[in-house]
């Protein structure tokens, strides 16, 4: 045959109108020419093959042919946002308390007497199979139907899944058909929170020592408690933050600490000098107010001022008593400072001194015990330095410890 007069030479009619072809395959004439819809059949419709126009490699025309053919429904699983099986789900994503499924059987199955069922696999339980029955549409149809409710319902659902939020289902039926679904609970991915439940303010990485009105130290610790969307990713949220040196201000993101932890955090640096919205700095001069505002629900803020005071604190000397050669002392500031150590008998005289350039936060100083020291108890003294810059709050530390070897 011509492969020239295969152009145009099949088409497909229906009542929907005319699905035209192109050609697929080697450009050259050969007993076998192939053509390849340019639009998928209309489905549950009757259609008309005509192939015209044909001429073998020398010019002669062929017979013209047309064949009347039925297609089906939908082969493979569909599913359905009502009980009509009219409103096709189309999306991965769902958010509906029940979804219908439809079973349309592939191949030249035997289906008469017999009895089949659905597959689904969840999320949280990978491992076990739900064997779901289906009862057929009809007769004649080769289709199988049943419901599923996602979520509690006062319907009297065919079967329940119990989904959570952003669980996954797979449904398959093995014998029926060779086809998956994969859906996925309200969320496919990382989905930030609509509903915020509260923000609170931290003085430490740790989010340990909260605060509620004075900011001592350079760097504000943000945690937003909300209502998680998605049981199965970190998902974040994002807040407003300014001051009353930078009302513009930026915008920070909050990361979940971990799936489906229900807390959003992030943190800042405040300097006198400028903002910097990559680095999370907010100009902020001393005695100024810092304000957060949540994005997802701006009923939700908070405000804190700025009072940079250098403390020492959380001083702790540990092992207390010291058994072996070493003793360690932590201690805690606002902002890095030189810091000093003196150690003294129960007599009142100066063992050893030390000075220690101490950073921004926890610190711990080690100090290895001098082999003529002898058992006994001993006290130590901490001071940090005067900075005009940070007016100092509690400059001293005093405190005692064991030395047992």
């Amino acid at each position: 045959m011509a492969y020239r007069s295969g152009d145009g030479a099949l088409h497909f009619e229906s009542a929907g109108g005319v699905i035209d072809t192109v050609q697929s395959g080697p450009a050259t004439d050969a007993t076998v020419l192939g053509w390849r819809l340019t639009a998928p059949l209309p489905v549950e419709a009757s259609c008309t093959l005509k192939l015209s126009n044909l001429t073998d490699y020398l010019g002669q025309p062929l017979p013209a042919y047309q064949h009347v053919f039925s297609t089906g429904g939908r082969q493979g699983i569909n599913l359905y946002s009502e009980s009509s099986f009219a409103q096709l789900i189309t999306s991965e994503t769902i958010n509906l308390p029940m979804i219908f499924c439809e079973i349309a059987a592939s191949g030249t199955l035997n289906l008469t007497g017999r009895s089949f069922f659905l597959e689904a696999k969840r999320g949280t339980r990978a491992t076990e199979t739900l064997m779901l029955p289906v009862v057929p549409a009809s007769t004649t149809s080769g289709l199988y139907r049943c419901s599923l409710a996602i979520t509690d319902s006062r319907a009297v659902p065919e079967h329940s899944l119990q989904l959570f939020p952003g669980e996954w289902l797979e449904i398959t039926s093995s014998i029926l058909t060779s086809d998956r679904k994969l859906l996925y609970y309200r969320s496919s991915g990382s989905t930030a929170p609509a509903q915020i439940n509260e923000l609170r303010f931290f003085a430490d990485r740790s989010y340990a020592r909260r605060i509620y009105d004075r900011l001592e130290s350079p760097a504000l610790f943000i945690e937003i408690d909300a209502e998680d969307q998605n049981w199965f990713t970190i998902d974040q949220t994002s807040v407003k933050i300014t001051s009353d040196a930078d009302p513009v201000g930026f915008n920070l993101v909050l990361t979940e600490t971990a799936a489906h932890s229900n807390l959003f955090r992030g943190s800042i640096r405040v300097n006198s000098l400028r903002s910097d919205p990559a680095a999370g700095n907010l100009k902020v001069a001393p005695g100024q107010r810092i304000q957060v505002v949540s994005l997802a629900d701006d009923s939700v803020q908070g405000t804190i001022r700025y009072v940079p005071e250098n403390s020492i604190k959380n001083i702790a000397v540990y092992p207390n008593p010291a058994r072996g050669d070493t003793i360690t002392f932590r201690f805690y500031l606002n902002f890095a400072s030189d810091v000093h150590l003196e150690i003294y008998d129960t007599a009142g005289d100066k063992i050893k001194g030390f000075f220690i350039r101490a950073r921004e936060g926890d610190n711990d100083f080690r100090w290895r015990l001098p082999s003529y020291l002898a058992n006994g108890v001993y006290f130590y003294r901490m001071e940090i330095d005067k900075d005009p810059q940070t007016p100092a709050g509690k400059r001293k530390g005093r405190g005692k410890f064991a030395v047992l070897r």
